[in-house]
């Protein structure tokens, strides 16, 4: 075989290394542009930013899933946040009916704690709300030789129902 050299120089090696030194460059800048891609529309997400999208590209299929897997992510938080909103109305509206209500209404978690009670209850019983809350509700209201059986009919409520009551 000959070697083809100039001044002592392989000239077909120095060719495969620069060839190779390109390829390189040319996978490293489309990883650090996927990178850049990725970092910046987290970090957007993180700010409460959701109108992210990405282009269709030449992104190897690791990150055309990892980019497919960001716009499923940003979907559920936008989701999320839709239903936080209709919660927050929700109660809202069960805040104000509660207030405006001429019952006392007393709400409690299945534990048996106040969760909350309405104005009402507060002018009916003569607690300040904001004392009582997360207290049991037994040891305010029940009398002490009642609260036994109280107790026996909360457990057996709390498995037939939700997590919270309402006694009103």
């Amino acid at each position: 075989k000959m070697r083809v050299q100039t001044y002592g120089i392989d000239i077909p090696l120095v060719l495969v290394a620069i060839g190779l030194l390109l390829w390189v460059s040319k996978v490293t800048k489309a990883t650090s542009e996927n990178y850049l891609l990725i970092t910046q529309s987290l970090s957007r997400l993180g700010q409460g930013d959701t109108a992210i999208s990405f282009t269709e590209g030449k992104h190897p299929e690791e990150i055309k899933d990892l980019l497919n897997s960001l716009i499923r992510f940003r979907d559920t938080l936008l989701q999320v946040q839709r239903h936080t909103e209709e919660l927050n109305d929700t109660n809202a509206r069960r805040a104000a009916l509660s207030d405006s209500s001429l019952d006392g209404l007393i709400t409690i978690n299945d534990q048996g704690r106040l969760v909350d009670f309405n104005p009402a209850a507060e002018r009916i019983f003569g607690f300040d709300r904001s004392k009582i809350l997360d207290l049991p509700l037994a040891d305010l209201i029940i009398p002490a030789q009642h609260r036994e059986g109280h107790h026996r009919g909360d457990r057996k409520s709390t498995r037939l129902n939700s997590s919270h009551q309402i006694i009103s």
